[in-house]
């Protein structure tokens, strides 16, 4: 608990409101019958009561699945969902988060995404549930191809064992698998860092805004787009660290 109470940025200037977010996040997560109530407790007892509740819960996944590192989620849509890292793409292609056999699979990032620190680039893979369009997994991704949505849902949330942070979505772009590694997780300098970036927002749909340092964190999220391409066509999300 200590280390997740230190992880939190308590003095750190936020380009969005703390309590807005995070009890909204708080709330939906644990189900809680009475929000304007709790919603009183937060803005009483501030990220305390927070930190709490969310550090209970990521303990909890983790008794459920030794493999989880972290809940991700987009307010205002139907993502929130757990994150595995392994190793094992494959198997949670066709596997959920409590190793039952799926089609909606559960999200993953591979070994060498770094979330204690945070390293440069975390990477989250997930479906597309394309032939149901249940909006399910990373199919409400689709809608970032829209300004418009992204004004509705500008930012991601990602709690880890390590840490709970805020993302702005500064990039969404079309790809191939086979174009570049869109999870590249070590940069041998700076600059290396920078060219990637540049290069995400260079092949964006548009232009956000949101700027992006040598010193940042991203976020990636990948997942399939057979309009794009047929056979190996991906969506790509990136958001910046806050």
């Amino acid at each position: 608990m200590i280390t997740r109470l230190r992880s939190y940025k308590w003095g750190s200037p936020h380009k969005y409101d703390f309590y807005k977010v995070q009890s909204s996040l708080c709330m939906s997560r644990f189900r809680l019958c009475d929000k304007q109530h709790m919603a009183g407790i937060v803005q009483k007892i501030g990220p305390v009561f927070v930190v709490i509740m969310i550090s209970l819960h990521l303990a909890k996944l983790q008794s459920q699945n030794a493999e989880f590192i972290a809940w991700l989620q987009i307010p205002g849509t139907k993502i929130s969902y757990p994150v595995v890292q392994t190793d094992d793409a494959a198997y949670y292609l066709t596997h959920t988060f409590s190793r039952k056999e799926g089609v909606s699979g559960c999200l993953f990032s591979l070994g060498k995404s770094d979330y204690r620190l945070p390293g440069r680039n975390i990477a989250i893979y997930g479906h597309h549930m394309r032939r149901s369009r249940s909006q399910t997994m990373f199919q409400p991704l689709h809608g970032y191809k829209d300004a418009d949505y992204l004004a509705k849902h500008p930012v991601i949330q990602l709690d880890s064992l390590y840490h709970s942070d805020t993302y702005a979505v500064f990039a969404t772009l079309n790809m191939r698998e086979s174009d570049w590694d869109a999870a590249k997780a070590d940069f041998s300098s700076d600059a290396d860092f920078l060219s990637f970036v540049y290069r995400a927002q260079a092949l964006s749909f548009y232009d956000t805004g949101i700027e992006v340092g040598a010193n940042d964190q991203i976020l990636t999220l990948i997942t399939c787009d057979r309009d794009y391409h047929s056979e190996n066509g991906r969506l790509i999300v990136m958001a910046v660290r806050q």
